[in-house]
């Protein structure tokens, strides 16, 4: 899966542990987000996310991504491929 086809208007492209003071910066704006799915976003916790992994799952099919506009970051996303299959695949049933 090519993460530059993830969007036609945005530029998009795979996170890196130099990029976590910009995805600080973003998340941390969003109190009412973590209102309701805490606990609130750290540094740590941003690393932590970029590695995590469920069981049986390839790190080549995580993708920890930027959605950019102008160079600024504008929202991130956190995609396992093929992930909610296996779960209901293999561990739902």
């Amino acid at each position: 899966m090519d993460e530059l086809l993830f969007s036609r208007k945005y530029y998009v492209r795979k996170l890196q542990k130099n990029d976590i003071d910009q995805i600080y910066g973003l998340c941390s704006k969003n109190h009412l987000y973590y209102q309701y799915c805490s606990p609130y976003v750290t540094r740590k916790s941003i690393e932590s996310d970029m590695m995590a992994l469920p069981d049986n799952v390839d790190f080549k099919d995580k993708y920890y991504v930027g959605y950019f506009k102008n160079e600024k970051l504008i929202a991130v996303l956190d995609l396992i491929d093929g992930y909610c299959i296996h779960w209901i695949l293999n561990d739902r049933y």
